[in-house]
Order: C-alpha cells, then structure tokens, then sequence
C-alpha cells in the first residue's frame, strides 16, 4: 500500500519536492514529502503542485537501505529544454505531458557537457547556439519534419523568459543528479582527473551514449566500427558472483538482398579498480590512439582505412551473378561441411549440423583439404562463446565463392544473422517503431534508421562503409567449407581462362580439342542463334539445355584433372560433390541434389560429381536394387532440365544404364597411364623446380628417361607420381631444400612395397563388398 500525508504547508516554497518511499513500522508502503535540510527527515506537509519544477523521490528496501532515486518533471518549461535537448535519445519519451527518469539517470549522464552548457547559459557556447537553431526550426518556412511533441516543446521555449527559466531550472536538476549516491562518486573522480582516460567497471556505461563509434575486434583480431545501440547501468552477476555488463550495438550487414543493421551484444566482465579506456576489448572510438598515423604524415588513419575496406566489402556483397569466385589468401573461420539441413536427417544429424551450425575453427587455405585448427565451443543459452586458436599466414592463392545469400540458406548457419567471428548477437533488437519515434529526424540520425534495406544499387555514406564489417561470407571450393573471409585478402582473379592445367593433360589431342569446343560454346551461349534462341530445342521447354561429361576409367589417370581444366577453360568455379554429400536414400537423395545443382547454378559452376559409381549403374527388375534403381532414376530427373555444366565421374562401373547415357553429351573413356604418359608426367613435375631447388635436375631427368628404369614405374597411376615427387620435396625443405634423386628412388621403392601389400588386400576387400552390395 501506498500513503500519502496532507498537513499543513511549510512557510518557504522550494523548487524540488522532495519525497520518500520506505516501510513504516507496521510493514506498509508509505510515501511522504520531506524536508532536505533535516538530517532526519520527518513527515512534512504535502507541497502545492504548482509551486515546484519537479518531484525527487528517494526509495527504501525493507532493510530500510537507499535503493534509487526517481525524479518527475511536469513544469512545461523545464520538461520541453529536455525533450528539444535529448530528442536524439532512444525509448525517451515524454507522454503525458511529464518526463520520469529513475537513477543512475542515462540519458542526463551521456549528454552531461550539453546539459551543463545550457544550464549555464553560456550564449557564444555550442549548445545554446544549437538550441537557438533548433528554436528556428518551429518556424513553418523551414519545412523540416518535426513530431508534434518536439513542435510543442519548441513552441514554449519559443518565450525567452520561458528558456531562460528552464536553464535556470535544469542547474538545479544536474545538482540533485551529481549528489545522488550512485553518481557522487563518479562526478567526484571525473573533476580530479579533468578528463576521463581510465574508467571503473560501475561506470562504464557512462562512457558509451547511444550513437556512439565503438571500436572493437571480434573477428580474427581486426577493427571494426559499431554504432552503440543502447547503455544502461545494468548489471547481470552469474552464478559465482561476478558481475557482467552489457552493451547494445548496431553492427552492419549485407543478408544477400539487402543492407541492414543488425543488434549484437558484447559482454564487459568485471575488473577492479580503474582501466585505460583505450585498452578495453570495445571502447569509443574517439580514445583510438592511432600511432602510426601520427608518426608519418602521409600514412592514413584508422578511419580511412575502414572506409576504403568498407568499399571492398560492399563490392564484394554486390558482385553480381557469375562473378562471385576470388582468390583468396590467409585464414579463415570454417564453420561447417557440405550442405546444411539434409533432408531426411535423424536426431543424432541435426545435433551434429547445430554444433556446425554454433562452433567455428580456424582454418588455413592453402592445400586442397584445409586443416581445422580448432572447432570448440560452449553453447550459452541463445548466444554462443567461441575459443579459437589462431592459424598462420597462407601465401598461395585458392579459390573462394563470396555469397551471402547461399550461406544463409544452405550454410552452417541455422537462423538468425550472418556470423561475425566471436560477435554475440542480441536476441531482437526491442527499437521502438511507434509514429513519433520514426518521425523523430534526431533520433532516425542518432541510431542511422536509413541504413536498413539498403539496395545494392543505394548509395553509401562515408559513415555506412565505416561500419561495414572485415569479412565476408562465402565457400572455399577446394575444402567444401562454409568459411568467413577476411576482406582485405579477398582478391580478384586475374585471370580465370587459364589452359595450364588443360594442356598439361594426358588425353588425345582431339579429345581435348573436342572437350574445349564444347565447355566454351556453353558458355559463351554459341550454340546459340543471334537473339539468344537455340539452334535447337527439346520437344518440352527447358529439358536438354545442359552440359553432361561423362569421365570413366581406373584411379590416377586424369579424371579429377580433367574437370579441374574444364572449369579452368571456362573460367568458372569447380563446385566439387561426392555420394557423401548427396546420401544413398532415395528420399533424401532428389531433394539433396536440388540443393547442389541450386548452388551450381547460383556460381555458375562446373559441377563435378566424383565417383557417382551408384548412380550411373544399369537398373534391374530385381527387388534386392530396388533402392539403387530409385538413386539412378533420381538423378535422371533432376539431371532433365539442369542447364550447367556437371561432370561425371567413375573408377569402376559394370555397366551403364541406357537412360544415363542418353544423357550424357560426352563420354571418354580412360585407360591405365603407358609407360611414356608417367614419364611426361615426372617430367612436368620436375620442370616445376628451379635450378637451385634440386641437387641435380639433370640426373632426375635421365633417370626418367633411362629405359633401364622404366620397370621402376609400372603400378604407377598419376596421382602416386605426384605423391611421390611432392614427399621427396617435404624431405628437401626439411633438410637443405634440395631436392635428391635418391629421396624420389627412396619413396619410390616404399610406395612400391605398400603398393604390392594393398593390391592383395583391396582385391579381398572389394571381392566381399560386392557380394555384400549384391545382397543388399
């Protein structure tokens, strides 16, 4: 319950009506104005309302211990300085014709020198210019959008008696404030110091005004610029005691169509004593020290170079279609394999694609299968907190698609927004949407409301690519991972139409020539009459439009090179895709390969599908191939109306079904590599080294050729000479980085003896896997 007592009123009238709120000796409630002189405050008379500027109340536990202070202001004057002065400010509103603000009182605090300035009147000071100039803003003439309430405030202010009374009235208000228990200690360090370089872990929201730059690093350590969102002093304390302190921010991102802020979190835990603000993992960006800057004239600062990468970043975001693959060289954060999301998957798969989905390692892109340095993480209720160990730097380049929008649709991700390094995303963003919040010019300029749906086509404000993040969304081909990429290493591929690799392939020349005529008429559309109309058609709209390269033949020979060369020739990504991204249930199976050519088409990618051995198989009337008959006829349907380019390939196949071969526009046939093809290939190979990096290259290339050597080589497919001569170079580089001809003799001859062993073993192995297959 709540009391109030009437007697009589006191012989001087005050300016503050002071008032508490404590429990009596009975337990009840009670409020009761009270004299601020007394040392013990006894019940006095209730004050006439319009005697006062405004209402303080103090409130009391049941312990009888101060809690906080709550101050009402219904005085017209007093209530339209704040509402003109703080109208930038969030969730700030003044309904009712009255403005209540509890302590430790932000929106005061944040915007303290301005309300200082104003309650001093100082008429050459920024702040009674500004208002001076907000006061024009009332005049019809100007045209500026302005809410009903900030009209009405300005309308009263409008009276010079009535400002200056205001000014008069707010000194008084900032004097209650400094004095109250939860801020005398602040305002108390803040005058000694002068001005605040290091700040206490009770007063860091005091150092982070809604709008505010944010400097901070949550993704591999590099800057970026967040726009503070909200800053409350208020503190959460966790289950040993510590206490932890949250701030609102707006980060920046593209979601694949548009634009948008995004509200994310970062978490302050509790520290002792006083720390620079220059050394806090997130602090503003004004107390950025840019050293370099100052020391070298010409050097840009921090600013600038944000900008210029915030550039990068959107043009990466909005490369169009076709134009999504980049070189890309460093580390980066993998953040799950293959395809989200399969259809079809049980409880165990989805538990598994959440951890995906949540935790993130490092890794580095350099070889064709990347290395995760470290994938762990603790999942804490909707956010998660990530440890990560740091990879080194990779000099050579690979090959990365930038796409958003894929990444959000068949990434690791399951919902919410894109991924950030180590960023805590808010649950929600709680900005209010009411009319008079999105008329509020200030407020829309205070938290950049004008900066969400942003189109591809819009344009950026210096301030915009200032807060665009360091990385970008995308897919590295090679390793089949989803991964966030530094921005600043994503480059543009110099040259896409690269024939190396092509020439370099062990295949009759007509077949390569006949291979080449066909990827390239693809796609430059030559099989094309002018206006874009085939030369000829399917009978059914849409169906035969693709490209299907059937690769058949034993391990090592060329295969995955051949398709390597073809995406080479057409300067397109190799979208790489194995049984095991697609799955052997016919339910899952159509649905999972959609995903896959969706992508395909989405990169304009060569597909390569590696050893589709089950999929390409004859069909049978028996029931024990039920199931792989519905996987042929799957991939038959969906093969019907793709219009890419997908490769298939095979180490072993019985025999082929007659409706695959339909499909397919090109079959070539690999044998067993002859005795002068290995040769080439070690030479090619070998040509590869400088003068410096082998012991003697002339001795390796007449023991190529010596034909007393040649019996050395047989078993031998491709892909083992290449094992071999890249280990004789790990031997090299660890010793003098010379490479030896005794090293390739000495590899040679262990990969020769495993070889014999695994022949015996492999022959037993897929000798029961087939009974086994045929069973069912």
């Amino acid at each position: 319950a709540v009391a109030n007592g009437d007697v009589k009123s006191p012989s001087v009238a005050t300016k503050i009506r002071f008032r508490e709120r404590r429990f009596n000796d009975d337990g009840i409630l009670v409020e009761f104005d009270v004299d601020p002189r007394e040392t013990a405050p006894p019940e006095v008379p209730r004050l006439q309302q319009d005697t006062h500027v405004l209402t303080w109340l103090k409130e009391f536990g049941d312990s009888g211990k101060y809690g906080h202070s709550t101050f009402t202001i219904e005085n017209p004057a007093l209530r339209a300085l704040l509402q003109v002065t703080l109208a930038h400010y969030p969730h700030l509103s003044a309904d009712n014709d009255i403005i209540i603000m509890s302590s430790p009182f932000e929106p005061l605090v944040h915007n303290w020198s301005v309300l200082t300035a104003l309650a001093k009147n100082d008429e050459g000071g920024d702040a009674v210019n500004n208002l001076k100039k907000q006061l024009e803003r009332v005049r019809p003439s100007t045209g500026l959008s302005l809410t009903q309430e900030n009209l009405a405030a300005l309308a009263i202010l409008a009276s010079p008696n009535a400002a200056r009374g205001a000014m008069e009235d707010l000194g008084r208000l900032l004097d209650q404030v400094r004095s109250t228990p939860e801020l005398e200690l602040y305002f108390d360090d803040l005058e000694a110091q002068g001005k605040a370089e290091s700040i206490a872990f009770e007063y860091l929201w005091t150092i982070f005004p809604p709008g505010e730059l944010v400097l901070a690093s949550p993704f591999m350590g590099l800057p970026q610029v967040f726009i503070v969102k909200q800053s409350l002093a208020f503190f959460t304390r966790s289950r040993d005691g510590k206490r932890t302190w949250n701030l609102a921010c707006w980060s920046y991102d593209w979601n694949g169509t548009t634009f948008d802020r995004v509200a994310v979190t970062f978490p302050f835990e509790e520290f002792k004593g006083t720390r620079a603000i220059n050394t806090l993992a997130c602090h503003p960006l004004r107390f950025y020290r840019d050293d370099e800057a100052q020391n070298e004239k010409n050097s840009p600062t921090l600013r600038n170079k944000l900008i210029e990468r915030g550039k990068h970043f959107r043009d990466l975001c909005i490369s169009p279609r076709g134009s999504q693959m980049f070189e890309y060289s460093g580390s980066a954060l993998a953040r799950g394999t293959g395809i989200r999301r399969m259809k079809g998957q049980g409880d165990e798969d989805d538990n598994r694609s959440m951890m995906l989905g949540y935790g993130h390692g490092q890794i580095s892109i350099q070889d064709k299968q990347p290395k995760i340095i470290e994938v762990r993480c603790i999942v804490i209720g909707k956010v998660a907190k990530y440890t990560l160990t740091r990879s080194g730097q990779i000099n050579d380049g690979d090959r990365v698609m930038v796409d958003f929008k894929s990444y959000l649709q068949h990434g690791p991700q399951s919902n919410g927004p894109a991924p950030i390094g180590k960023i805590y995303y808010s649950d929600g963003d709680h900005e209010c949407h009411c009319a008079n919040c999105l008329a509020n010019t200030d407020l829309k300029e205070n938290q950049k409301f004008g900066y969400d749906s942003v189109s591809r086509t819009d344009k950026f404000e210096d301030t915009q690519y200032l807060i665009c993040p360091p990385r970008v969304l995308g897919y590295h081909l090679h390793g089949k991972k989803w991964v966030e990429l530094e921005v600043s290493k994503v480059k543009s591929i110099k040259n896409k139409n690269i024939k190396n690799a092509f020439e370099s392939l062990e295949l009759k020349a007509d077949q390569k020539l006949l291979i080449e005529s066909l990827v390239k008429s693809h796609t430059s559309g030559k099989g094309h009459q002018p206006g874009g109309k085939p030369f000829m058609e399917d009978f059914m709209k849409g169906k035969g439009n693709g490209l299907v390269i059937l690769l058949h033949g034993p391990p090592g020979v060329g295969k995955t090179l051949t398709a390597e060369s073809v995406a080479q020739v057409a300067g397109r990504p190799l979208f790489s895709v194995s049984v095991s991204d697609v799955g052997l249930q016919p339910a899952q199976v159509e649905h999972n390969l959609e995903i896959l050519f969706e992508l395909a088409a989405a990169w304009q990618a060569v597909m390569l599908f590696d050893e589709a051995d089950v999929f390409l198989e004859s069909r049978s009337s028996s029931n024990a191939d039920l199931n792989r008959n519905a996987l042929v006829s799957v991939l038959l349907r969906v093969l019907e109306y793709y219009d890419g380019i997908l490769i298939l390939t095979t180490n072993r196949i019985k025999t082929f079904d007659i409706a695959v071969q339909s499909r397919v526009n090109l079959a070539i046939k690999y044998s067993d590599l002859n005795d002068s093809q290995k040769r080439k290939i070690f030479k090619k190979f070998i040509s590869q080294l400088d003068e410096d990096k082998a012991e003697n290259k002339g001795d390796i290339k007449r023991w190529i050729d010596d034909d007393d050597n040649i019996d050395e080589f047989r078993g031998l497919n491709g892909r083992q000479i290449r094992n071999i001569l890249f280990s004789a170079a790990s031997l090299a580089s660890g010793r003098d980085g010379k490479v030896r001809l005794e090293d390739i003799k000495g590899i040679l001859r262990q990969t020769q003896t495993f070889q014999s062993h695994l022949k015996v073993m492999t022959e037993s192995a897929r000798e029961k896997a087939e009974v086994d297959y045929q069973r069912g």
